[in-house]
């Protein structure tokens, strides 16, 4: 689970900005957190803000850091990312700085990086007992360039020299994370805690897009979990849909449309995946390599029913786009209903109708009971402003200032009455984070 994330110096976070998924005092929707070593975590979070306002720069700063952290410099485009509005905005470091729960300990994560040279000036890795922090290893530049590791590890005298030799190898543009799980660490029990937070960033952390195409899935080659859980839901959401399924196609005759570099870059990722989802020209399918090595594809279809009940199959180009993107997200409820993990989805009301945006924040608390998960999404639809659907503390803002940096803040710090209709208010301004168009009171445009 995701406690705390802050960022500095990035796009436009100027000064350092806190978002905590800590609940406050109230004790309303006991369902919306989870208790763990005494203090309750929200399940979910919903962040407003007008255009431009910095909701997106929130994801992206979280998937930039996330990317740095599994890939390193080669995963990331880094330059002109600082607060440009500074002039000694590329002179500064930007810092991103994770709390996080993987399995059943607490870790604070972080590191400065240099964006323009890509040189890590600091990273550190302590694990949150229940009154203070241990340290695992901290690691900063010094004077001269040089990197200096600190460890608070309890290891064995053979492990602690494994760790030197890490931290001897690490390059410039390297974190000691990503560098010690590049080994083979089987044999060195003290590593567990670099194992748990690297496999978090890598497994339990999804960031959803607008454009993304079934973040985080992978299912056998039959394809049947898949065609049943767009089924399930896409019935619930009251599609017209009534079955998902994959009919076989020559994928060959398929790729043929695709250029010859994404094309090898296609089947190059199906060498660590057993199946590949894809989009060509807007329509959906699932391919894999056979035992013998032959590319082989199915389309993914919608069954309609015509008014003599008779079965209509319809391609996905051929759905609205608010269907679509309800097929981008709906992994989202399955997998948060199965396992610990964190799903980001920026422009969550993206060719949505209200109620469905409604409907899907409805059925992830539905279908995540008991379960150490989490759903943040930025969205314009204020309808969400609900004390019956969501808690204050649930409920963030983002707000453009006049010098051009974002700052963020929650609901939770305006006093609000639980029976209160928030979305009046935050639409007159009450809260700030909407657009102030000045034109529409003098009539003309400056």
């Amino acid at each position: 689970m995701l406690i705390r994330f802050n960022v500095e110096n990035f796009l436009s976070f100027r000064e350092e900005m806190e978002f905590s998924m800590i609940a406050g005092s109230e004790r309303r929707l006991p369902d919306h957190y989870v208790t763990f070593k005494d203090f309750n975590i929200l399940k979910g979070a919903v962040i407003y803000g007008p255009n431009a306002s910095g909701k997106s720069n929130l994801v992206k700063a979280i998937h930039f850091a996330q990317q740095f952290i599994l890939n390193g410099s080669d995963g990331v485009e880094s330059l002109n990312k600082h607060f440009r509005l500074d002039p000694d905005g590329a002179k500064k470091p930007s810092r991103f700085e994770f709390e996080i729960k993987a399995g059943k300990t607490l870790y604070s994560y972080g590191f400065a990086l240099q964006l323009a040279t890509q040189v890590v000036n600091e990273e550190f890795l302590y694990r949150i007992g229940k009154t203070r922090k241990y340290l695992i290893f901290e690691r900063v530049l010094d004077s001269l360039d040089k990197i200096r590791v600190k460890y608070g590890l309890k290891a064995s005298k053979d492990d602690l020299v494994r760790f030197d030799i890490y931290a001897k190898d690490l390059k410039p543009d390297q974190l000691l994370l990503q560098q010690v799980n590049t080994r083979n660490l089987e044999e060195v029990e003290s590593a567990v805690h670099f194992v748990d937070v690297f496999q978090w960033f890598k497994y339990s952390l999804v960031i959803v897009y607008p454009d993304s195409r079934y973040k985080g899935m992978t299912f056998p080659k039959s394809n049947e979990k898949f065609t049943e859980i767009l089924t399930r839901f896409l019935k619930a959401m009251d599609t017209g849909i009534n079955k998902a399924l994959f009919t076989e196609v020559d994928i060959e005759e398929e790729l043929g449309t695709l250029h010859d570099t994404d094309r090898k870059k296609i089947l190059s990722d199906l060498r660590s995946k057993t199946t590949k989802f894809l989009q060509i020209k807007k329509v959906s399918y699932a391919i894999w390599l056979d035992d013998s090595g032959k590319l082989r594809g199915k389309k993914l279809v919608l069954v309609h029913t015509d008014k003599d009940g008779k079965q209509v199959l319809f391609d996905c180009n051929e759905e609205s786009d608010g269907t679509n993107r309800l097929m981008d997200l709906i992994p989202a409820l399955d997998i948060l209903s199965s396992s610990e993990t964190v799903f980001i989805v920026d422009e969550l009301d993206r060719s949505l109708h209200p109620h469905l945006s409604e409907a899907f924040i409805k059925l992830f608390f539905e279908q995540s009971r008991g379960i150490s998960n989490q759903l943040i999404v930025t969205t314009h639809e204020s309808s969400l402003q609900n004390l019956r659907l969501l808690r204050r503390d649930e409920i963030w803002f983002i707000e453009r200032k006049a010098d051009g940096h974002s700052e963020l803040y929650s609901m939770n710090e305006f006093k609000v009455r639980p029976d209160k209709e928030l979305r009046k208010d935050y639409l007159l301004g009450r809260y700030g984070a909407i657009p102030t168009l000045e034109f529409l009171e003098s009539g003309r445009l400056n």
